[in-house]
């Protein structure tokens, strides 16, 4: 074990998910640019299938699935869901990846509409 892990034993689950939201963040980004601004962040959680991102978007994680192209696979490679390896029942009794899940969609929602905010004020100049 490295001491990276040994101190941080959540550091590389954490760096997954931010890869992987990542990659959410840009499809979601070609498919509708402003997504970001119509997320409710304060009702945003991953494991709720109509509070997740998608659910926000669309009405319901599974509809919003289709109407973005994505299989229940690659939901989980582009951070939409947690990692593979549980059937849904044992999801559930991951409650804390579900809160580092959202805690990332939360951070790169902020992100984004910070540098948003900035873009207007740059072009109001």
């Amino acid at each position: 074990m490295n001491l990276i892990a040994k101190w941080f034993p959540n550091w590389t689950l954490r760096r997954e998910l931010r890869r992987r939201v990542n990659q959410g963040v840009e499809l979601l980004t070609v498919w509708s640019p402003l997504w970001f601004e119509r997320v409710d962040l304060e009702r945003l959680d991953l494991g709720n299938c109509r509070q997740c991102v998608l659910g926000q978007l669309t009405g319901d994680f599974n509809f919003g699935l289709t109407k973005t192209g994505l299989s229940h696979h690659a939901a989980e490679n582009y951070g939409f869901t947690l990692p593979p390896g549980a059937s849904v029942s044992e999801m559930r009794k991951r409650p804390s990846e579900w809160k580092m899940l959202t805690a990332e969609w939360r951070r790169q929602i902020n992100r984004l509409r910070n540098l948003n905010s900035l873009h207007y004020w740059q072009i109001q100049a």
